[in-house]
């Protein structure tokens, strides 16, 4: 069941990056945009299909792969407030943000955001990495950047653009342990988020109303009919392609069984549930829907133990199977 009512964090912006009258601790949590951090789990893919989970350099290696990208998320994040700070203040929602009411100065984020981008470089010195993770790190930061200087305004580059960022999480995270990423799960993750981008753009459409476009110009090229039936293709493509990289023979030979195949109703089951709930429910973005609906939440920690299972525990019951 949804755990909330309809409107999710709309009916609390102070969850979702507002400040309001908060603490200061609050404050800062909102202006980082802690809870967005979720979208960095994608770096940890790699290490989970790769069969390096249990390996401690790898799994640290990964820990410190996502730290950085945590770093680097809220540096832009705070970048893209001082941007959009104007626009912010007119927002129903995003006028609770730190930047936009006044909680913190335009001089002290500035200063946090530099301090967060140094930070994300700092955090893998200890591992060493290859020099693929720093290239990749940059080219991070430098896409975000235009983002929220140019490509946000873009229309279908605003959402692909952000695909791409999911992408580069992944490729990281397959740098940091030195592996590399298949086409299969780059193309995978590349489809997934944008299906979630272009959804997220259709609700944004629908809360915001005749005021969508002063809010997010990019809107004014949308449509909901428009975005229904994008939303619709990119699904059917992200099921595809996960199924077929689930029944290929590269795959197979590489866990050891066809088992992987089962994964794919659960993906569906959590694809259809996001679909449900931006279209029946009018809920709101895929971060917070991870954390408001229980449904969504159950079928992601489902699909993570039964992949762990695939690649972990089968092979070990194979082998003492004579």
């Amino acid at each position: 069941m949804v755990s909330v009512n309809p409107q999710t964090a709309e009916a609390n912006p102070k969850r979702f990056g507002g400040a309001g009258n908060s603490s200061r601790p609050a404050t800062v949590i909102a202006v980082l945009r802690v809870p967005e951090w979720v979208k960095n789990a994608f770096v940890i893919a790699p290490l989970i299909f790769s069969g390096q989970l249990l390996k401690a350099t790898a799994l640290w290696n990964t820990i410190l792969a996502c730290a950085a990208l945590c770093m680097a998320s809220s540096g832009v994040y705070i970048f893209n407030d001082l941007v959009d700070m104007a626009k912010d203040r007119e927002h129903p929602l995003k006028r609770m943000r730190p930047l936009a009411s006044g909680a913190i100065s335009p001089t002290v984020a500035g200063v946090m955001s530099g301090c967060l981008v140094l930070l994300a470089y700092a955090v893998f010195l200890p591992a060493r990495p290859p020099r693929g993770v720093w290239v990749l790190l940059t080219a991070f930061l430098l896409l975000n950047a235009a983002y929220s200087l140019y490509l946000k305004q873009q229309v279908i580059i605003d959402v692909l653009t952000i695909a791409v960022g999911y992408v580069l999480r992944v490729l990281i995270g397959g740098a940091a342990i030195g592996v590399q990423v298949t086409h299969w799960l780059l193309l995978c993750t590349f489809l997934l988020a944008t299906f979630l981008g272009f959804s997220k753009r259709r609700h944004e459409l629908t809360l915001l109303g005749p005021e969508a476009t002063r809010h997010r110009p990019v809107l004014h090229f949308y449509s909901e009919d428009f975005l229904d039936r994008v939303s619709l293709l990119t699904l059917a493509m992200t099921l595809t392609c996960y199924i077929l990289y689930t029944i290929s023979p590269e795959t197979i030979a590489r866990f050891g069984t066809a088992a992987l195949v089962y994964s794919s109703l659960i993906v569906m089951f959590g694809l259809f549930r996001y679909l449900f709930l931006i279209h029946v429910k009018k809920m709101g973005s895929p971060v917070e829907l991870f954390y408001y609906d229980r449904q969504i939440v159950l079928s992601v920690i489902v699909w993570t133990l039964y992949v762990i299972g695939v690649v972990y525990v089968w092979p070990a019951i194979a082998r003492l199977v004579p």
